[in-house]
């Protein structure tokens, strides 16, 4: 959700036009923006989440992904052998379920899921968090072992020393591209799909994935951005982003900073809380029908109440350190129901402030779960630049 890839050649036309020095991609997400500068500038990926700090990590600022070439069937054996632990504590209910998977009538699938979901089943050895957590809803039973049977492996890699840090973060960065393929989902994690007489048999196809063989195949699919020169002289932060800036280490070397802040009142968060939680694999408790982390990041962006200051605070931020500002907003945004303009706060405090381009896009309304599934909005770059 969010992504501004399909934006990012604007953006870059936008960049263009300002002040020469490393860019900032202020909420990078998945890093589209940034990547589309490898051969015209150097990057500072800053994100909240740490799915995206991860992400940007590995193919902003890593070598090529050397994991493939470390594992084998040693590496096999590990995996294994968390896969029997877990195995081991179900009974006879892996195999009733894979039974249940084969069936062609959809009231014995939805019912004996229903009835898995409700089950009293506590994995208490082994790595299980997503065993624990999430079985039958995201995934089904088995893709949950897979899941904690390669979290393990990577962990056990690393401790023994068969793998670095690279090569482990390449690893979790990969298995939650093969997480998202296979997951019961209509593309995003803020809930899972529940079976109806319309989609049951995709659910059940989205469960019998396996998720190793995908995550294997990411290990090759998934590769660094730019060339090893480029991604060694970036930069990426895990921070809120009216905070990042306060780095001021950094500062001097800046040239123009992108903003594309969050623009509904749904907090963001609950889109990636699954990917969070295999990062941190921290057995969070959940709650709500999405099985949400508590405490997750919150940002004012998405409150009407503060929505305004926070671009007010965000303006000041990148104007303190004499960059200049791109801004992407789109004409439904927050801010606008608040009777506030960007454009009129970024005068305040950049001397040459504009409207680069303004493009008509379809944006999802994130399931249709506020009318229609998408609906026409017109998306604006603003630049703000300073006198130099």
């Amino acid at each position: 959700m969010g992504t501004k890839k399909y934006l990012s050649a604007a953006v870059l036309e936008a960049t263009n036009q300002c002040h020469k020095g490393r860019v900032v991609d202020l909420f990078a997400g998945m890093g589209s923006v940034a990547e589309v500068h490898h051969r015209v500038r150097q990057v500072w990926a800053n994100d909240v989440q740490h799915f995206s700090s991860l992400n940007n990590k590995c193919r902003l600022t890593y070598g090529e992904n050397l994991l493939p070439t470390k594992l084998d069937n040693f590496a096999n054996e590990i995996f294994q052998s968390n896969i029997d632990v877990l195995r081991s504590q179900t009974a006879n209910e892996h195999d009733h379920f894979s039974n249940v998977f084969a069936t062609a009538d959809y009231s014995i699938f939805a019912s004996s899921l229903q009835s898995a979901r409700e089950a009293d089943r506590i994995f208490e050895n082994g790595y299980c968090c997503f065993s624990n957590r999430y079985a039958f809803t995201y995934f089904s039973l088995d893709q949950c072992f897979e899941i904690d049977s390669i979290r393990y492996l990577l962990e056990f890699l690393r401790g023994i020393g068969r793998i670095n840090q690279q090569d482990f973060d390449w690893g979790v960065l990969c298995l939650g591209a093969a997480m998202l393929r296979c997951a019961n989902t209509t593309g995003h994690f803020a809930q899972f799909m529940k079976p109806n007489a319309q989609n049951w048999q995709r659910v059940r196809r989205q469960f019998k994935k396996s998720i190793l063989s995908t995550w294997q195949g990411a290990l090759v699919e998934l590769e660094p951005f730019g060339t090893p020169e480029w991604r060694e002289n970036n930069h990426v932060t895990r921070s809120d982003a009216l905070n990042a800036l306060s780095n001021k280490s950094l500062a001097g070397e800046i040239g123009v900073v992108y903003c594309d802040p969050p623009y509904t009142n749904d907090q963001y968060s609950r889109f990636y809380h699954i990917w969070e939680t295999l990062v941190l694999y921290d057995y969070p408790a959940v709650t709500g029908d999405g099985l949400y982390r508590t405490g997750r990041y919150t940002t004012e962006f998405s409150s009407t109440k503060r929505v305004s200051s926070a671009f007010q605070q965000l303006a000041t931020s990148v104007a303190s350190i004499g960059a200049d500002i791109v801004l992407s907003y789109p004409s439904n945004g927050l801010l606008h129901e608040v009777d506030a303009c960007p454009r009129d706060i970024l005068c305040k405090h950049f001397k040459d402030v504009f409207i680069h381009s303004e493009t008509s896009y379809h944006h999802s309304s994130m399931g249709a779960s506020k009318g229609s599934q998408k609906h026409q909005v017109t998306e604006r770059i603003y630049v703000g630049r300073h006198a130099r």
